[in-house]
């Protein structure tokens, strides 16, 4: 991220009932290889470097905000009682953007967005002073998609819902990823100008970028490389896509790092998991939590690791490991089950 004064903050929208995932649990607290996805995008946000989080709540707010706060001492929340649409979510946070930093927009149910494409998006917004930067991705099919609008010098001109677009603008391939970045002053007097003048009767979030640019404020389109990391989550289909996505990135990362997955379609590695050089992973291998595995090891097959630490050469097979630390240069099992209870 480029060096700045301003403060960057994040706003995470996780109010939505998610009623198309047919569960009692809230969508945003469907897990992706072992995190929950709203877990992700906290995450990746503060990798970014963006520290200070609210996480908009709604359906269930108050399940979503003890998961969250069982991980995270540090977030803040507001509740958005009606769904009134994504605008209106944000007005619920007004408290919290009260500086003159700017602040990060994303979506709860996106669990595959990176560091990296928030970074980038912050340091365009950055380098062409915008009032509002937002990342956009080309789509075969842009259903259900709002639509970015250019203008005759290939300029953003504004976004369009998917119910309010006319038949041409439902053609354009350029779509919204959800994901925005704002000067926090001016986000502020945008949302007080919001109505729901649409075929939603919603105050769409969206209509705050136009808003901004009519003030004459420049807004300014990141295009993301990969479209798969605003893969948005709705149903288990989806659910599985996601996961499926997910851990093919993370294997890549640590066969790339040296570390030898035998069948990368039956070896589930949850994120942010530390694997030493020349250790080999058997189908079936699951490994979770915070865990650090040394090098010139052998996992598997159909073997899972929790929240442990194994040093280098150590050989499991056929076996379960649940919040324990096993020396350099020991097997485990075949069929064993190791837990320590006083490791936390």
């Amino acid at each position: 991220m480029k060096d700045t004064d301003k403060n960057v903050k994040v706003i995470v929208l996780a109010a939505g009932e998610g009623t198309r995932m047919k569960s009692n649990l809230p969508k945003v607290l469907h897990k992706v290889m072992g995190q929950t996805m709203v877990e992700y995008v906290i995450n990746t946000a503060r990798k970014s470097g963006a520290q200070d989080v609210c996480v908009i709540v709604g359906h269930k707010g108050e399940v979503v905000q003890k998961a969250i706060e069982e991980t995270y001492g540090d977030v803040n929340f507001a509740e958005q009682k009606q769904q009134l649409g994504t605008g209106h979510a944000v007005q619920m946070a007004a408290d919290f953007i009260t500086g003159e930093g700017d602040v990060i927009i994303l979506c709860g149910d996106i669990p595959l967005i990176t560091p990296e494409t928030i970074t980038k998006l912050m340091q365009r917004h950055e380098a062409e002073g915008n009032g509002a930067t937002l990342v956009s991705f080309m789509m075969d099919d842009p259903t259900g998609y709002g639509r970015i609008l250019r203008n005759a010098e290939n300029r953003f001109e504004r976004i369009v819902e998917h119910k309010d677009c006319s038949d041409a603008e439902r053609a354009i391939s350029e779509v919204n990823a959800g994901a925005y970045i704002f000067k926090e002053s001016k986000l502020r007097d945008a949302l007080t100008k919001l109505d729901n003048h649409n075929s939603q009767n919603e105050y769409y979030l969206t209509d705050t970028v136009e808003i901004i640019k009519r003030s004459g404020e420049n807004i300014g389109v990141l295009v993301a490389d990969d479209e798969n990391e605003f893969f948005g989550i709705n149903t288990r289909v989806h659910l599985a896509r996601a996961t499926e996505l997910m851990r093919t990135r993370i294997n890549t990362a640590h066969m790339l790092n040296g570390v030898t997955i035998v069948d990368p379609a039956q070896t589930y590695i949850g994120q942010d998991i530390e694997i030493g050089m020349d250790t080999v992973l058997y189908p079936g291998t699951i490994i979770e939590g915070k865990t650090v595995i040394g090098a010139n090891c052998s996992i598997g097959p159909n073997t899972t690791i929790k929240s442990s630490t194994i040093q280098g050469g150590v050989n499991i097979p056929y076996s379960m490991v649940l919040q324990s630390e096993i020396g350099g240069y020991t097997t485990v099992g075949p069929y064993a089950y190791l837990y320590m209870n006083e490791k936390k």
